[in-house]
């Protein structure tokens, strides 16, 4: 059974990886062993137009250049496959490096479309996935 974190505790990488079981890096994190997904939300990070609009969050999924599929790369498939594959997924933001709050256990609804500028300022169509703290 996994032990989560509180709430509101800060932790850093190494402990994310330790407790989720997931990988030490990237904005979504996979665990097979625990058959989860850690979102990490970077509000320094610019390219990705995350944002809350109440008590949604939206999360921007991955893809730097061109256009996003929901295909390629796995996090943005495994993202979109969470209901399905019956996968828990939680929420951290990033605070500054090594901390992380812990938002909680989420529910992932349908994305949407948006256009939002690429690495290199282009317009493009990215995938944004509306995401609720589970009550």
């Amino acid at each position: 059974m996994l032990e989560l974190p509180q709430k509101g505790m800060v932790l850093n990488n190494k402990l994310i990886t330790e407790v989720f079981g997931c990988q030490f890096e990237g904005g979504i994190r996979k665990s097979k062993k625990n058959h989860l997904l850690v979102l990490i939300n970077d509000p320094a990070q610019s390219l990705y137009q995350n944002r809350w609009e109440k008590d949604v969050f939206y999360f921007t999924a991955i893809g730097k250049k061109g256009n996003q599929s929901l295909e390629t790369p796995w996090q943005n498939r495994d993202l979109s496959q969470v209901n399905i594959a019956g996968q828990r997924v939680f929420l951290f933001e990033k605070l500054k490096p090594a901390h992380y709050l812990f938002q909680g256990e989420v529910v992932v609804g349908q994305p949407v479309t948006e256009i939002q500028p690429d690495e290199a300022g282009h317009a493009r169509e990215v995938f944004v996935f509306p995401v609720r703290l589970k009550s």
